[in-house]
């Protein structure tokens, strides 16, 4: 090597070398995310969470498609490090009620909350029996909370406007008011 080259190869190396480390810095130690990156915060926070390791162990491979088994794992380790708070006992309560349908083509049920409680959710199951299948033969015209927002309600209708029986459960969240 001459003596040109070896001086440049050595201002080079003592530039990068003189660097402060900032400037080196990759995300989650990935050396295919710099810290000015896009998405760098977002990787960061998959890292720091233990929801991704990258796809091997120097990598992140940020343009790589993800599959739906890597999706599963993410969701599992992203579930396992969520921690929820500890909510009052009585903080949601779900109430059911249960109505058969005999020989009718059009049906109104509810579910009600307790006093001094509202509706937040809720929704229905059509069955053929109590204990049967789910029926197709039916449809909700109507499936909202109730006008007092004391309850949940459904207008159920049969797909060919004839009778059919069924069994049908309302179900509704509430919470305090």
């Amino acid at each position: 090597m001459n003596r040109k080259r070896l001086l440049a190869a050595t201002a080079l190396a003592a530039t990068v070398v003189g660097l402060p480390a900032a400037a080196l810095a990759n995300v989650g130690g990935f050396d295919d995310v710099p810290d000015d990156h896009t998405h760098a915060e977002g990787i960061g926070w998959l890292v720091d969470n233990g929801i991704t390791s990258g796809c091997d162990a120097d990598s992140y491979c940020p343009s790589d498609f993800v599959s739906r088994a890597q999706m599963a794992t993410f969701m599992m380790n992203l579930a396992d490090g969520i921690e929820t708070p500890d909510a009052p006992a009585t903080a949601f309560e779900t109430f059911t009620d249960d109505l058969p349908i005999n020989d009718l083509a059009f049906q109104n049920a509810s579910a009600d909350c307790d006093p001094d409680m509202a509706a937040v959710s809720g929704g229905y199951l059509i069955r053929q029996s109590e204990e049967g299948a789910v029926s197709n033969d039916w449809y909700a015209a109507v499936d909202a909370p109730t006008d007092a927002g004391d309850g949940w309600t459904v207008s159920l209708r049969t797909l060919d406007d004839a009778p059919h029986d069924a069994f049908v459960t309302v179900y509704v969240t509430c919470v305090a008011s």
